[in-house]
């Protein structure tokens, strides 16, 4: 960390030379609100606040252009592990110039370090339109700009406020260039989306049905055999109740009682078993699938039996 803060205190020295002599040149004006953005940065840089310490860097490179202060905004995004910045700044340091042989060789091996380890994305048309990936947001088209790798969201502003959006997927150490346009839905090599065959019908909802018909008629008739048995039990109440001179009560109301649960059984077991038996008739039928060539069929039927062969 310590030779990081030495690398940075040498460029502030010299890119603040640079910053004074554009403010004596221009007389002022952007290059002084430069040169207070510059401080920012080197005060933000002792104090170990790297993200302010970059952004501050940025501003200042903004209002007066100089290679040294994006070496150090480099350095400030390197120290907030944002290495995609990082890249992206010692490559358009290197190519502004004006770095002395030390930052230069040192701009060079961070750059090699950081572009084996990230992606990078050219972004070449629709000249004249903005778009946003990664740390590049609203930037004019054309530009390039290293990435994590992974998959990231290319997003393309037209000029009349259309939004195209494209998801890129890029590795360490490759190089891919997107090609957006206006109006476009799907990307290129996107795969094609399968086209939905018409509806089949199903026999799944026969089955279904004739299952749960065969369920009524089965448990109607369990229901119609208990039936059967409380109607016998009735009798033998009433036979009890006959018996004793017809003076016993409890056996002539257990009697009725048991005829009463007979009877609803039966009326269930009746009504069951017609829907039953409906749903099985109605269900629909299965479509015999066709017979393969070579096929031989035998049927039984009451008065025999017969073959056939399909061709």
């Amino acid at each position: 960390m310590s030779a990081r803060f030495g690398r940075l205190a040498m460029s502030a020295c010299f890119a603040a030379v640079a910053v004074s002599s554009g403010a004596r040149a221009q007389g002022g004006g952007e290059t002084e609100v430069a040169a207070q953005f510059f401080e920012a940065g080197a005060a933000a840089a002792k104090k170990g606040e790297f993200r302010v310490c970059a952004e501050a860097f940025t501003e200042a490179h903004k209002r007066a252009p100089h290679g040294a202060t994006l070496y150090n905004a480099a350095l400030c995004w390197e120290g907030a592990k944002d290495r995609a910045r990082a890249a992206n700044d010692f490559a358009q340091a290197l190519k502004l110039g004006s770095l002395s042989d030390a930052q230069a060789k040192q701009a060079k091996q961070k750059l090699a370090e950081l572009r084996a380890a990230l992606g990078k994305l050219e972004v070449r048309e629709p000249k004249g339109t903005r778009a946003s990936v990664g740390p590049i947001q609203q930037t004019p088209i054309p530009f390039e700009t290293f990435v994590e790798p992974g998959e990231h969201e290319v997003r393309l502003e037209g000029p009349d406020g259309e939004l195209v959006t494209r998801t890129v997927s890029v590795e360490a150490g490759q190089q891919k260039r997107v090609l957006l346009e206006l109006g476009e839905d799907e990307p290129d090599d996107a795969p094609a989306k399968p086209t939905p065959s018409e509806p089949t019908t199903s026999d799944s909802s026969g089955d279904i049905q004739r299952t749960f018909g065969w369920v009524l008629i089965g448990a109607s008739a369990a229901a119609a055999g208990i039936g059967v048995g409380y109607y016998v039990s009735a009798l033998g109440a009433k036979q009890k109740f006959d018996d004793s001179d017809h003076t016993d009560v409890g056996d002539r109301e257990d009697a009725i009682d048991r005829y009463a649960i007979a009877r609803a059984l039966w009326i269930g077991a009746a009504v069951g078993g017609a829907a039953g038996v409906t749903l099985v008739m109605i269900a629909p039928k299965k479509k015999p699938s066709p017979e393969p060539a070579g096929a031989l069929r035998l049927r039984l039927h009451p008065l025999g039996a017969s073959a056939s062969y399909t061709f």
